[in-house]
């Protein structure tokens, strides 16, 4: 039997592409208690998740507090969003993530594509330009590149890649040696009366020094997708801090196996009953905190972070395949809170030689 596995990242995501193109290294920033943002703003606590939409899952299978993360993905449908979370799942789990290394085990399957594809750049002139490929996903070089921002900053420090990586960096990491990834979304600026696509510039987060034009759109979601022989695959957990290990050994619903790997923070307090267009002056403030995995780290105060500038391009819709757990959490009906915050991913390179 074939089945899809498919992989979707959102939030406080960096993601450090190997130079010979084999490996794509995907790191949760640890984001929370201890941090503050350059204006001297606390970081609100996030939240590593990883969530598996299968047929059935065997192993460590028990779901971690599925109440608190019902609230936390759905916060405006009270009791209602335990129901939501278990009919986006369907017959699989959601584990809150903590020195997590994370990895994709054969088990019962193989992957059918060894080789590892980032969507390339096939875009239309302007920073407005969609993809012109035939299965219409988005370029992977549409996640912000700390490189071209901050070329000091461009390269990841290479404990995070290293065995055991320093404490305190990063809440659980993934590596991918195969499949595509693409940008499945573009950041949005949302109300509940329109949702436009903004362009971005770069400044720093008290607005001093000067921009950096590195205009695009820039994705706050990005996607993976591994073809599979077999009746199950099986994730992995071990922990940096000790010797435990989890394993989920998921089965694909209508051939295909959904995971989410998301690093977000607490919805807006006013996100239920604020009913206001917003602003389209948004920054992504806490992008500064990509900046902390690199190797030779900015200081705070240098560290431009994204601001929604200028004309917005139109609202495209999410590229590449549907994703049933994507449309059951409310991502791509533009109904969830993901369209009222702005956290968007990023990568850096790993410094070897290309």
């Amino acid at each position: 039997m074939t089945f899809i596995l498919r992989i979707f990242f959102a939030g406080l995501v960096a993601f450090v592409p190997s130079r010979d193109g084999k490996e794509l290294t995907v790191l949760l920033v640890d984001a929370g208690p201890g941090d503050t943002m350059s204006d001297r703003s606390p970081v609100p606590l996030h939240h590593p998740l990883l969530l598996a939409r299968a047929r059935s899952c065997s192993g460590s299978c028990t779901a971690d507090n599925p109440a608190k993360v019902a609230g936390l993905l759905y916060p405006c449908d009270g009791s209602n969003a335990s129901r939501y979370l278990a009919e986006a799942l369907a017959g699989g789990t959601v584990r809150k993530l903590q020195n997590s290394d994370l990895a994709i085990a054969s088990g019962e399957a193989r992957t059918i594509q060894p080789a590892l594809a980032l969507t390339p750049d096939n875009r239309g002139p302007g920073a407005c330009g969609l993809p012109t490929g035939a299965d219409g996903r988005q370029p992977f070089n549409r996640v912000a590149d700390l490189g071209q921002l901050v070329p000091a900053a461009g390269v990841v420090n290479p404990g995070l890649l290293a065995c055991q990586p320093p404490p305190g960096l990063i809440f659980a990491r993934l590596r991918l040696r195969s499949g595509k990834v693409w940008t499945h979304r573009l950041a949005r600026i949302s109300s509940p009366i329109v949702s436009q696509v903004p362009v971005f510039d770069f400044k720093t987060l008290g607005g001093g020094g000067k921009t950096l034009h590195y205009s695009q759109p820039i994705a706050d979601w990005v996607g993976a997708e591994i073809e599979m022989e077999g009746d199950a695959v099986e994730i992995v957990e071990r922990s940096f801090a000790s010797s435990e290990v989890h394993t989920l050994r998921l089965t694909p619903l209508n051939g295909l196996v959904e995971l989410a790997l998301l690093n977000i923070p607490n919805p807006p307090a006013t996100l239920c009953v604020d009913k206001k267009p917003m602003d389209m002056d948004v920054t992504a403030a806490h992008f500064e905190l990509y900046y902390k995995l690199a190797k030779t780290p900015p200081p705070l105060d240098q560290r431009p972070v994204p601001y929604a500038v200028g004309e917005p391009c139109p609202a495209a819709p999410a590229s590449g395949p549907a994703s049933p757990l994507l449309d059951d959490l409310k991502v791509n009906l533009s109904r969830g809170f993901y369209d009222r915050i702005l956290c968007t991913v990023a990568q850096l390179s790993d410094g070897g030689a290309p």
